[in-house]
């Protein structure tokens, strides 16, 4: 389970990061994110506003947001659209996208907008090697094999997750009941609606996200795994 929650976490902080246009820790990231995950077992306005009233009985370790999305995850066969607005260093940036996993590999697509400019990126993890793919060129990045000699200064150990507190807050225009969990300097809240798991917030070393998700599946779309061909790939 810790295993599983873990690459949840790192899945959090790899979109924060993402939106934040910090390439060279994403890379890192969703390769931390694949150590996370191998083999499989079978995630508005800036923080400051957001008026939260924490319970006055902390839910146990391994709450009812840890347990749905280990439930979703479990098979290691998944995928869901999301929203993502963040904030960086005074940069307002939003975007949407779609993330799927399937086993040890991943498919992130992401579009966002900063200052008016938009921009799509796609990453693929196949088989421990990530793909950074940009269609306007029809260029291929092959950034290398997944590995512990890449840490990027992105935390990399999750064994110290710790529930940090629970109750209700406004997220989205909604008030929904919330977990909030730590580890290496990382903050991410998972706000609950009817036992799903609605979005997910996070903070780490001033950057701030929030993720809204919706059609979650424990299926992965047809052909999100393959590389695209008739592209040039370029070593990185």
């Amino acid at each position: 389970m810790k295993k599983i929650f873990a690459c949840i976490f790192a899945l959090a902080l790899a979109l924060s990061l993402a939106a934040c246009g910090a390439k060279e820790a994403v890379q890192d990231a969703v390769r931390d994110v694949l150590d996370k995950t191998s083999p499989p077992a079978g995630s508005s306005a800036p923080a400051a506003s957001t008026q939260a009233t924490p319970s006055s009985e902390a839910a146990p370790a391994g709450g009812a947001a840890m347990e749905s999305l280990i439930d979703w995850m479990r098979g290691g066969t998944f995928s869901y659209d999301f929203t993502l607005t963040s904030e960086y260093e005074g940069q307002r940036t939003e975007g949407s996208g779609s993330m799927a996993m399937n086993g040890g590999n991943m498919a992130m697509t992401m579009e966002q907008t900063v200052e008016g400019a938009t921009t799509k990126s796609r990453i693929l993890i196949l088989e421990g090697v990530t793909y950074i793919i940009d269609d306007a060129s029809k260029l291929i990045m092959k950034v290398g094999v997944a590995g512990p000699e890449f840490t990027g200064g992105v935390p990399t150990d999750y064994g110290d997750i710790k529930l940090a507190g629970a109750g209700e807050s406004e997220v989205n225009g909604r008030t929904l009941p919330y977990e909030e969990y730590t580890a290496e300097g990382v903050n991410v809240k998972y706000y609950m609606d009817g036992g799903a798991v609605y979005a997910i917030e996070s903070e780490y070393e001033g950057a701030y996200s929030l993720m809204i998700i919706t059609n979650a599946s424990n299926t992965a779309p047809a052909g999100a795994f393959e590389l695209p061909e008739g592209y040039m790939e370029m070593a990185l």
